[in-house]
């Protein structure tokens, strides 16, 4: 059974409930008995490492085939590593 996160649209409380997908639309808040409401969350989409030249990294343009070769590199020169590829 899936997940769901809801909300009270009475007293706004938030909670989770495993129901069956025919059953998600309805669920009981717990904390005032009212019906609450799906809240529709969206999710990253995965990042897919593409072969490219990054700039921003050191002086001269790093090139990286995959993302440990771009690991190893920015480890070696003791660099953070680019948010998107964490």
């Amino acid at each position: 059974m899936p997940n769901y996160d809801y909300k009270c649209n009475l007293c706004e409380s938030e909670w989770e409930d495993f129901r069956a997908i025919e059953d998600r639309h309805t669920s009981e808040c717990q904390r005032c008995g009212v019906n609450g409401t799906i809240k529709i969350s969206l999710t990253r989409s995965p990042v897919v490492f593409n072969s490219q030249y990054f700039e921003h990294i050191a002086s001269d343009p790093v090139y990286a085939g995959s993302k440990q070769q771009l690991k190893d590199h920015l480890k070696r020169h003791n660099c953070n590593m680019p948010y998107a590829f964490d």
